[in-house]
């Protein structure tokens, strides 16, 4: 469980000036959108997140068109033991290799040094400057051969107390907002369908330009995370 508010979201570049080291493990490229030993890797990390999920990834894939791939470390038997889900994207920054685009974060699944060198060796050979966005500062982040370009803050809330004790752990200014939108009419209301997707895509275009001056994300986008979140359920 990652704690309420920590410092995460590092991003990191690798510079791509190291020596080569043979990986410890065998390492395998799958596509993890329908791969099963993707799944299976996820359920071996529960600190897995939906940017891991095949979803997501499919999602990603359908509005950008990135081939998004997956490098596994292997155990003897051929089961999953470690992996990294990646895309290469080239654009005006050039090209690279990305953990993962258009995600806040997506780390290596990792539980040792060890595992983490042998998927960073299977990445090397493509020559790319490799960029990751991570939660975890404890393998890939503490890799000194790559370097920090940003850093993030990354807030989660636990929804399985009851609700009193919800509530309770809320910031007073965070409550007191509450209070002032549910006197002023505002209400909370699931957004089914097509229609729904407009009217979230439209408050969405609305808050990156009125409070972050930064373009949005393209409806498609939106549209393709309702799709394949909608087959699963």
């Amino acid at each position: 469980m990652i704690p309420r508010a920590r410092r995460a979201g590092a991003r990191r570049r690798w510079p791509g000036s190291v020596r080569r080291l043979a990986p410890p493990r065998p390492v395998v490229r799958i596509d993890p959108t329908v791969d099963p030993r993707w799944l299976d890797l996820l359920a071996r990390y529960p600190r897995s997140g939906l940017f891991h999920s095949p979803a997501w990834l499919r999602a990603v894939a359908d509005t950008y068109g990135f081939a998004v791939r997956a490098h596994i470390l292997t155990d003897p038997k051929g089961m999953p033991i470690a992996g990294i889900a990646v895309a290469e994207v080239d654009d005006l920054s050039g090209p690279r290799t990305i953990a993962l685009p258009f995600s806040d974060a997506c780390d290596p699944l990792v539980s040792s040094v060890g595992d983490w060198e042998g998927l960073f060796d299977s990445l090397r050979p493509e020559g790319l400057p490799i960029h990751l966005r991570c939660l975890d500062d404890r393998i890939a982040s503490a890799d000194p051969r790559f370097d920090i370009v940003k850093r993030a803050r990354w807030h989660t809330l636990s929804l399985a107390s009851e609700p009193e004790a919800i509530w309770g752990g809320l910031a007073p200014a965070t409550r007191r907002a509450i209070r002032k939108a549910e006197r002023s009419g505002v209400t909370v209301a699931p957004l089914a369908g097509a229609e729904g997707v407009c009217d979230f895509h439209r408050l969405h275009v609305g808050l990156r330009k009125a409070k972050y001056r930064l373009l949005a994300q393209p409806i498609a986008f939106f549209e393709a995370i309702a799709n394949r979140f909608g087959e699963i359920g």
